[in-house]
């Protein structure tokens, strides 16, 4: 067990590393208040499309422990 000085030091050095990711506010966006009923509702163009754009990474030994997969929607 560490004495409790060093697990102090260590909780002060991880909260120091988050930065200011534990106090950042969202900002507000109108996209937070559209329903799923709403964007129905909005009329559709002829020439709208949509895409699934897939990322990926690994490390250099390919363990699937440090593999991420990310998608992301793109209307255009």
């Amino acid at each position: 067990m560490q004495p409790a000085p060093f697990r102090g030091l260590l909780l002060l050095g991880g909260l120091l590393a988050c930065g200011c990711a534990l106090s950042a506010k969202k900002p507000p966006t109108p996209a937070a208040q559209i329903t799923s009923a709403d964007l129905a509702l909005l009329p559709k163009s002829a020439d709208e499309r949509y895409f699934i754009v897939f990322f990926g990474c690994h490390d250099a030994l390919h363990r699937a422990r440090s593999s991420h997969t990310w998608a992301t929607l793109v209307r255009v």
